[in-house]
């Protein structure tokens, strides 16, 4: 370059951790981003993309930084470089690649497949673990230049990135590496494809070299350094196995054939995993199933040798290779899992579960994580578990803190961690299947109390939104960071405070690299980091929260009255009706207020809340309470042995969350206005509790119910998308509560089903919002749709196998002399014509298959009732409790919308392990008062009065058998003494009352959305529409809703015939406490009524 030229640069971004091939999905990424010029091999994981200028390298930095690719977190590197040096050293480069490319290979094939898959392996091991830790070090040293040489920093990022100038008195320490404490044979899990070897012949193995290099033959593993012996003598079975198979290896070029790939999990307990994964395409059902019974009967006979413990067949006809989730995946033998030990702790590992392979080098990982984490036994310490995955990091820990929060976005795993919890005696652990940034505030609400998180993310590395959730939370004052690829994260945790990350940096103190893959590249860096700089002095204020709608007409913000002085709230950018602020701990109470637009005056709560000292929860506007203290029922009968219900926060008894819907007003009017229609409308629905707060997208939403669609207060169902849930559920409905002026009739059916140990939805209370206006208190259920039955039968699991699932709806649309009471027809369409509903049809069944109910109607047909197998044939069909018990609640509780008054409102659901029938009861708001019926009839005592109850076929036949009829009136007895009793229910409805009291006469004051007056209902009495002016309770009313029993002596409590005037508006006074001269008939005389005359009745007989 001749004197007084300028020098020619290249500014270039390297782009990382993108997929090594996926060549024309990156290329549509650029050119999306308007970059159309970059370089990538095939087997590199990043890309070089040059500019001419450092503004548009720059440029192209911001809009691809922590962009999220294929489930892969971007970053970005910048460098600048000399156009004469770049060019120099692209030439050597080119020139010793091609003079690599004329050598012959001449390796072996046994070579090639340890260079392939153990590349360290000619090194002594002392050897490769001092690389793995040059490497470490190399990183930590290229970010600290890389953020010393920040351009554009003031004063203050620079403070606090100081430690970046100081290279002779390093601030963090670098520790000597770890070594594995077994360095052969260590892998618990291998995948092996099945393929053919060099010379033409099935086998099991590692592939030679990449697929997508053209290499499809397959080695067996029996000279892996790596790969257990157990591993390789099941490798060795499998290919027996597969060369007496008439069938077929998969072939990946063509895409023929039958054997995929097999996975091993051989546990250091002993404990053996199996999963063959095949291609069904080419096999018919028959020879599917042929199949199944040879590959159990190969490994069962196996059991000297390989005692499996459980086994899986996956079927995966996709054109992607190795063990996917997308699969279908089976369980053979065994229950689907096998165990470890890790620290003491079991753990149990399902085959789609995340577990490191290398026992003995995990317990020296989790050993120095704990170390780290430096527990202060003078304070409480909250262990916070990021991408907790299925729980190890945080149940070793657990005995240690005084908490374990988990947080993990895959469901799947949050099942099994709790199930691990549960395994290990752990009641202090608590799981949450969201991402980490909505959920990581869940520990601000805790003074005086450490917080350590540990980050343990996937290998696709960890979003920046996560990271960001990290450095702004005001709790998090240490981080353990433990990461394969520890680069794609630390520098947003350590850069200076930006626009994208607000929080204070982090800094390292200390890392160290443990070397859990010996023979590979491989390594788990460990960091530890601590804030650089002291957060601000907030030791005198908290967080204040609400929760409220405004009405933008009206109000235009939101204040905090701390002892006499207002403070400003703002709307959540998330979930906009939260409004917080940062202000002073009250000294003497707190108010929150609505301000007004016009003159900046404020409505203010009409009380005064007490001084906290930690930050609030999401408090509700105008509410005095947060959490009540509700009485309980007692459980008097054990729940049925077949349930295995999960553990779900969505029913909350203390406490009313808020949901908000929110979606194009147009469209909801439609749906409102013309109820009677199926509309669909597609909206964005938060969720908020006291603690938690999501955002769901694109949730369905239509107005539920039959006769209620025609009152002005409509009900909802709510669908969110696959693989989103709430708290376990993916269907929810809203009840309004239009057909029930008490509000409480539902909640204390199924409060009294779940306590007689009956299947059914739970139930508690929801304040719901629909755009801008508030539609009032709703009752919360679960819809009985999928994932319903996995969270009811089978904890949760998304591999269980359902059976079908059919509901009574009372009346056929084309004949209407059908109903569904369980008749039998010979036509089995008949069933189909709509008095039955399909609700879920069985895995692999048909939607259209009525056969299994219709066989079960002729079983009732056909029935035995004298003979002395009745009882054993009946069980076999039947689970008799659940429909004797469910019988019993439908003559106590007054149901006049069941199977007995209207051949409705129940489930059928065939067991799959037993084939026979459970009873489900559900739609509860026309008992215990609600009648049309006469009520003389109804709460007799005497159960043979009631409406129907021997017209049903069901109840006639099975009441002629006389075990059953014995143990249907001992029912009938002790749940009457035991649960219906007025001391018993009185104070759990005492209790319900006094915590929805002021949302009760908020719902009142609410416009409804529909035009048609909730009076036009049939129904009066109890269920008749409350007026406006309708009269609130109090305690100085003249039966208060804390009354005891009424004495009535051993005399029979008579009842009018028929219901009230439909005309009539009924308090809710009346409605919920009610007297024996008022024409409405109240929930507390209904429980009097029953309880008295049933008790008479078999006392008398």
């Amino acid at each position: 370059m001749s004197l007084g030229c300028k020098e020619a640069f290249i500014y270039r971004v390297k782009v990382l951790n993108l997929p090594k091939h996926e060549m024309s999905s990156i290329k549509k990424l650029f050119d999306t981003l308007d970059l159309h010029k970059f370089k990538k091999a095939p087997k590199w994981d990043y890309a070089y993309l040059n500019f001419e200028t450092e503004e548009a390298a720059k440029a192209a930095m911001m809009k691809i930084d922590g962009r999220e690719f294929k489930k892969r977190v971007l970053v970005t590197e910048y460098t600048k470089v000399s156009e004469e040096s770049f060019r120099t050293r692209f030439e050597t480069k080119k020139k010793k690649e091609s003079e690599q490319e004329e050598k012959e290979d001449l390796r072996t094939p046994a070579e090639m497949l340890a260079d392939q898959v153990t590349p360290l392996y000619k090194l002594a091991y002392e050897e490769q673990v001092a690389k793995k830790h040059k490497s470490g070090i190399r990183y930590l040293n290229s970010l600290r230049k890389k953020l010393n040489t920040l351009p554009d920093l003031n004063d203050a990022a620079r403070d606090q990135i100081a430690w970046t100038n100081d290279r002779e008195n390093n601030e963090y320490e670098i520790l000597d590496p770890i070594h594995s404490p077994i360095i052969k044979e260590y892998r618990t899990k291998c995948e092996f494809t099945i393929g053919k070897d060099l010379n033409g012949e099935r086998t099991v193995g590692f592939l030679l070299g990449q697929y997508r290099d053209g290499i499809t033959s397959v080695l067996d593993p029996n000279e892996c350094l790596h790969v257990s012996e157990k591993a390789k003598e099941i490798a060795k079975k499998m290919k027996e196995y597969i060369r007496d198979s008439e069938y077929e290896v998969y072939d990946r070029v063509s895409k023929t054939g039958v054997w995929r790939s097999i996975m091993t999990k051989t546990q250091t307990t002993g404990d053996i995993m199996i999963l063959i994964q095949l291609r069904t395409t080419e096999l018919s059902d028959q020879q599917l199933t042929q199949e199944k019974e040879r590959i159990i009967n190969y490994w069962n006979g196996l059991k000297q040798t390989i005692n499996t413990t459980t086994l899986l067949l996956q079927t995966w006809d996709g054109d992607s290779n190795g063990i996917t989730d997308k699969g279908h995946t089976e369980i053979l033998i065994g229950d689907g899992y096998v165990y470890e030990k890790l620290l003491g702790c079991r753990f149990r590992i399902s085959s789609s579960a995340f577990f490191q392979v290398n026992t003995p080098a995990t317990e020296l990982l989790y050993s120095k994580c704990a170390e780290w984490c430096n527990i202060n036994k003078e304070k409480k310490t909250t262990l916070l578990d990021l991408c907790c995955g299925t729980g190890t990091i945080g149940i070793t820990m657990a005995k240690s803190v005084d908490k374990v929060i988990g947080i993990e976005m895959i469901p799947e795993a949050i099942v099994d961690a709790k199930a691990n919890a549960k395994i290990n005696n752990i009641t202090n652990a608590y799981y949450y299947a969201n991402k980490v940034e909505d959920k990581i505030d869940i520990v601000a609400n805790e003074r005086n109390e450490e917080v350590v998180a540990v980050l343990d993310p996937p290998r696709n590395g960890v979003h920046s939104s996560v990271i960001r959730a990290v450095r702004e939370s005001s709790q998090i004052k240490k981080v353990i960071f433990i990461s394969c690829d520890a680069k794609q994260a630390m520098q947003n945790f350590i850069g200076p405070t930006s626009n994208r990350f607000k929080g204070l940096p982090f800094k390292p103190s200390r890392a160290v690299s443990i070397d859990l893959f010996p023979h590979t590249e491989h390594l788990l860096a460990l960091l530890l980091s601590v804030f650089s700089i002291e957060a601000q002095d907030n030791s005198t204020a908290i967080e204040y929260n609400v929760i409220a709608l405004l009405n933008q007409t009206v109000f235009k913000s939101m204040a905090v009255v701390v002892d006499n002085v207002s403070y400003p709230l703002e709307s959540n950018t998330t979930f906009p009706i939260i409004y917080s602020a940062k202000a002073p701990a009250a000294q003497t109470g707190y108010q929150y207020a609505k301000v007004y637009s016009s003159n900046d005056s404020m409505l203010i709560e009409s009380f005064t809340r007490q001084p906290v000292t930690e930050n609030t929860p999401h408090e509700f506007f105008n509410r005095s309470w947060n959490t009540h203290d509700n009485v309980q029922l007692p459980q008097i009968y054990s729940m049925l042995s077949s349930v295995n219900r999960i553990s779900s926060d969505l029913h909350k008894d203390n406490q009313i969350p808020t949901i908000h819907i929110i979606g194009n007003q147009t469209e909801l009017d439609e749906m409102n206005t013309n109820s009677t229609a199926d509309i669909t409308v597609k909206t964005n629905v938060t969720y908020i509790s006291l603690t938690d707060a999501f955002n769901f997208e694109k949730v369905k939403v239509s107005v539920s119910g039959h006769s209620s669609r025609s009152r002005s207060k409509l009900s909802y169902k709510l669908k969110l998308k696959k693989k989103h849930s709430l708290y376990g559920y993916r269907y929810i409905k809203l009840r309004a509560m239009s057909m029930d002026s008490s509000y409480i009739r539902e909640q204390i059916a199924y409060d009294i089903i779940k306590s007689v140990g009956l299947i059914s939805t739970e139930y508690s209370f929801a304040r719901v919002f629909m755009n801008d206006q508030e539609l009032g208190l709703f009752g919360l259920i679960e819809h009985f749709k999928n994932p319903w039955l996995a969270n009811v039968f089978a904890n949760g699991s998304s591999s269980y196998d359902n059976g079908y699932l059919y509901q009574g709806v009372f009346q056929g649309s084309s004949n209407q002399s059908l109903t569904s009471d369980l008749s039998y027809y010979e036509n089995v369409t008949l069933y189909a014509d709509g008095e039955y509903k399909m609700r879920q049809k069985a895995t692999g069944g048909s939607k259209t298959n009525f056969e299994p109910l219709q066989a079960f109607t002729k079983f009732i047909d056909e029935a035995p009732t004298n003979t002395s197998d009745a009882v054993s044939t009946w069980k076999v069909e039947l689970d008799t409790d659940s429909y004797l018990r469910s019988a019993a609640l439908e003559i106590l509780l007054g149901n006049t919308d069941g199977y007995f008054s209207m051949a409705n409102n129940y489930y059928l659901y065939q067991n799959p392990e037993t084939d026979g029938f459970l009873w489900i009861p559900c739609d509860m708001d026309l008992s215990m008062g609600t009648h049309a019926n006469s009520v003389s009839d109804m709460w007799s005592g005497n159960y043979s009065t009631f409406p129907n109850i021997y017209e049903r076929p069901l109840m006639k036949k099975i009441i002629a058998v006389p075990e059953f009829k014995e143990t249907f009136e001992g029912y009938i007895k002790n749940i009457t003494a035991q649960l219906i009793n007025p001391n018993i229910t009185y104070p759990r409805i005492n209790s319900i009352v006094n915590m929805i009291r002021q949302d009760v006469e908020w719902d009142q004051t609410c416009t409804r959305v529909h035009s048609e007056s909730d009076s036009s209902s049939m129904m009066g009495g109890g269920g008749a529409a409350m007026s406006n002016n309708s009269t609130m309770p109090s305690n100085n009313t003249t039966m208060s809703m804390n009354q005891t029993m009424p004495q009535q002596g051993n005399s029979t409590i008579q009842g009018g015939g028929g219901n009230p005037s439909s005309e009539e508006s009924v308090s809710w006074e009346d409605a919920v406490n009610g007297t024996t001269t008022s024409s409405s008939i109240s929930v507390k005389l209904w429980l009097q009524a029953i309880y008295q005359n049933t008790t008479n009745f078999y006392s008398q007989s």
